[in-house]
């Protein structure tokens, strides 16, 4: 095995199904589903194999569909997992970068802030909050071309009209208790 894919649960999932959802921290559901393909894939060697004389066809058929089924449920729910975790490590990286703009906003840092959320600037076009964040620094770094064109994206995400410049001067970051849009993973995709 080579190194890239050492830590890659695929492989387990594919021989050992359920293997990879153990692997990925999902202990419960991989080993009830790794029972639940054990228990058909021995059914089918008991109807197949080992006994075919005492068992119909559509008794062995319906094993056999079972099984499948088993199998199959164990490579899309793994799938399923996957996704979901990498949808929530990127959410997590854009929270934490849009925390660190923030912060350097507050202090006024705005290269600063403009480093911290380059990561996520291109979910600027469809995720109203870095949108705003961006046009924010944009206006503080007087960039004005560039500046213009964040708070026409803004306003084009805006539909409420909340995150608005302040006529002719850079905007300050949201205070403490203030509402900010929230992101929806996959609007406007």
């Amino acid at each position: 095995m080579s190194a890239a894919n050492k830590n890659d649960p695929w492989p387990a999932n594919l021989l050992v199904p359920g293997a990879g959802l153990i692997l990925t921290g999902k202990a419960i559901a991989g080993l009830a589903l790794g029972l639940a393909f054990t228990a058909a894939i021995n059914a089918l060697l008991i109807t197949t194999l080992l006994f075919p004389d005492d068992y119909s066809t559509g008794a062995r058929q319906a094993v056999a569909a079972l099984t499948g089924v088993a199998y199959a449920a164990a490579q899309l729910l793994f799938a399923h997992e996957l996704r979901s975790s990498g949808a929530r490590l990127r959410r997590g990286q854009r929270d934490a970068c849009l925390r660190a703009a923030r912060a350097s906003l507050a202090r006024r840092a705005y290269d600063e802030a403009l480093r911290a959320i380059q990561p996520v600037a291109a979910l600027a076009k469809r995720d109203l909050l870095v949108a705003y964040r961006l046009a924010q620094i944009l206006s503080a770094l007087e960039r004005a071309d560039a500046a213009a064109l964040a708070w026409e994206l803004v306003r084009r995400l805006d539909r409420h009209r909340i995150y608005q410049p302040a006529q002719g001067s850079a905007p300050e970051p949201a205070a403490a208790g203030e509402r900010e849009p929230r992101y929806h993973e996959g609007a406007g995709a």
